[in-house]
């Protein structure tokens, strides 16, 4: 039984004594090495970072372009109304904390929808999730434009708070799909399609106030 266990030979005085024996004649016992599965087939784990398979293929290209023009878009939504959002608000009689309040309402339904987007995406599938939060948050932004309209001017504050915070679930609800999606197609180059994102986001952080001042200008 302890020879089973234990991989000694089956043939007599076999084990630790047999290679004492082999020892003292001057003969070397064979040496076994164990390995992984891994790699006695010869695989070699991925190394950190991107691959070199190119990235803007005339394939891709429509992908990514969709993509980054919604972070685009969704980083200008959230800043375009910094130029005149406190003037409107000023002349409806709002202090600055309502003002603050609504600038960070935005932000703050990223962060409360982000259980809702994962349950969301797992429930309706990537693409349908995406449509539903990319479609809350550009009519809740038209939305936004014209309430000065038809909202009488003591309730336009909280009108505005109203819509700023479903147009930031809409965003998460989106984003969280278009992220995942998007890990997926592009694993093999996910660092770089990040650090765009990030780079296309910033850019549409600066420009949102200067196409909101703009705007103001020209049509109130």
């Amino acid at each position: 039984m302890f020879k089973k266990l234990f991989g000694r030979s089956s043939h007599g005085g076999g084990g630790d004594d047999d290679e004492t024996e082999s020892l003292r004649h001057g003969v070397r016992p064979p040496i076994h090495v164990l390995t992984s599965p891994e790699m006695s087939q010869g695989m070699v784990a991925p190394a950190d970072g991107d691959s070199d398979v190119e990235l803007f293929t005339k394939e891709s290209l429509p992908t990514l372009a969709a993509f980054f023009l919604f972070v685009f878009s969704s980083a200008a939504f959230m800043s375009i109304i910094t130029p005149f959002l406190p003037l409107v608000l000023a002349d409806a009689g709002a202090n600055s904390a309502i003002v603050g309040l609504i600038f960070a309402v935005y932000p703050l339904a990223n962060l409360c929808a982000v259980p809702l987007s994962t349950r969301l995406c797992t429930l309706l599938g990537r693409s349908k999730a995406f449509v539903m939060g990319a479609t809350l948050e550009a009519l809740f932004g038209i939305l936004f434009g014209y309430a000065h309209r038809f909202a009488p001017p003591a309730s336009i504050k909280w009108l505005y708070l109203a819509i700023r915070f479903v147009q930031g679930l809409g965003s998460s609800i989106a984003y969280t799909a278009l992220i995942a999606w998007v890990s997926d197609r592009f694993s093999f180059r996910l660092a770089t399609v990040l650090g765009f994102q990030e780079a296309i986001g910033g850019i549409g952080y600066m420009l949102g106030p200067t196409m909101g001042g703009v705007l103001y200008g020209l049509a109130g």
